[in-house]
């Protein structure tokens, strides 16, 4: 399998070079109702309730947990929201 990045955990300073993410629903009657979600970083650690700080001119993204802990930081260039011309 071809590493696509790597970035250091700022949390165990080990190597991430993916992480998978899970996120829970709560079925009922109508409607499913997002609940937890959790991210697992191939480095070890997991991130409850992830928050997902992206910025879109530089396409930086920061992936903290609900206590502003960050995990991981990197560059999305697709993120970037390019100027639209008339």
């Amino acid at each position: 399998m071809e590493q696509e990045f790597a970035v250091k955990c700022h949390n165990c300073s080990g190597v991430v070079s993916n992480y998978t993410q899970n996120i829970h629903y709560t079925l009922t009657k109508n409607i499913a109702i997002q609940g937890t979600q959790t991210i697992f970083l191939s480095c070890g650690c997991v991130v409850d309730y992830p928050d997902w700080q992206v910025n879109l001119n530089t396409g930086e993204c920061k992936i903290v947990d609900y206590t502003g802990k960050l995990y991981i930081e990197f560059l999305d260039e697709e993120m970037i929201l390019e100027d639209e011309e008339d």
